[in-house]
């Protein structure tokens, strides 16, 4: 792994089961006739790492937040809530925003095609980073 710039956060991967992640829930219905098909995984792209506060950093806060992001059938973040807190809203504040501005997913599909779905996002703040 690269290294990472001191004043950064880890995202976890969520879409390994280690990592936290659920399964998507997708929004439409199945195909004609009442089939369901499970949806896919929404999928990382290259998305950057929340920066930590600097205020966080100089009171030494740190932990880990989850993310319960809606992905809509074009990759883009819709909805986003605080699944878990990390105890510092600083913190929470912070990787809301990120993955709501600047994060991108490959959407979940059913079968070929796009459909909405949640993803639960680990994110981690480390003081030591």
């Amino acid at each position: 792994m690269p290294s990472r710039p001191v004043q950064m956060a880890e995202a976890v991967d969520a879409a390994r089961p280690d990592g936290g992640a659920r399964a998507p829930v997708a929004t439409d219905h199945g195909a004609a006739g009442g089939g369901e098909t499970a949806p896919s995984w929404p999928g990382y792209l290259a998305n950057p790492k929340p920066e930590m506060p600097l205020a966080s950093r100089q009171r030494g806060e740190a932990g880990k937040v989850v993310l319960r992001v809606r992905v809509d059938r074009d990759g883009h973040p819709q909805a986003i809530d605080v699944l878990r807190s990390s105890g510092f809203t600083r913190l929470d504040e912070a990787a809301r925003k990120t993955v709501a501005e600047r994060w991108r997913f490959n959407p979940a599909r059913r079968g070929t095609t796009p459909v909405d779905a949640d993803v639960d996002v680990p994110i981690v703040f480390r003081l030591d980073d």
